[in-house]
């Protein structure tokens, strides 16, 4: 499919969208979806408003989760497909300064430096869907640190929806992520969280000394 498609909101419940794609052109999960600033609808939505998708309902339909505020938002608002999902300045330049969901400063002390995205900051790394990321031991030795002592790791732990239903696979899934941790011993800097309710079940069962929280919506 292009990288790029064009979609319409067909119900929008909170935070949560749900817009139609051609059947043959659905976003994947996790794709980031950015709201058509030159639709008419989006006149009276949040400027720039980003959706992730979470979930492929079928029919070309896709259920999305808003990274911003939905009011105004009216059925019909016209939303293009990035092709990838949501990307964040990475690396030094953005320590000890505050983002948003998106990336974007919000500390009122002027852009980040080096806003490097993770394909450039990482170019080592293997690719994954056709994108470069930052494997997580990468993450997790830059804040096992000394000077990052007092950085915390807020890991929200997602796998794919079908692997997801696997009890095996889960388990192994989450071991594969607390080896990385424990590994660079950054467990008592990190805190886990899932809007599943099993993945934090297994997270306790395998490592009952880590935090973890619930997410919903």
């Amino acid at each position: 499919m292009s990288a790029k498609q064009i979609g319409k909101v067909v119900q929008c419940i909170g935070a949560v969208v749900d817009v139609e794609f051609p059947r043959d052109s659905m976003p994947k999960v996790f794709d980031a979806l950015k709201i058509d600033s030159k639709d008419a609808n989006a006149k009276t939505a949040e400027e720039g408003l980003t959706l992730e998708v979470q979930q492929q309902l079928g029919d070309g339909i896709v259920r999305a989760i808003a990274m911003g505020s939905t009011d105004g938002l009216a059925r019909g608002t016209q939303f293009t497909s990035t092709g990838a999902p949501i990307q964040v300045p990475v690396g030094e330049g953005t320590l000890g300064r505050i983002m948003d969901v998106l990336g974007r400063p919000i500390d009122e002390v002027g852009k980040i430096d080096g806003q490097s995205a993770y394909g450039a900051a990482f170019p080592d790394q293997a690719q994954v869907d056709g994108l470069q990321v930052p494997r997580l031991a990468d993450l997790c030795a830059l804040i096992s640190r000394p000077e990052h002592a007092a950085a915390r790791l807020l890991l929200e732990m997602k796998s794919d929806p079908v692997l997801a239903q696997d009890a095996a696979a889960r388990a192994h899934f989450v071991a594969a992520v607390l080896d990385v941790i424990r590994s660079t011993h950054v467990a008592g800097q990190t805190v886990l969280h899932s809007f599943d309710w099993a993945i934090l079940a297994e997270c306790k069962a395998q490592a009952p000394e880590i935090p973890r929280s619930y997410l919903s919506i």
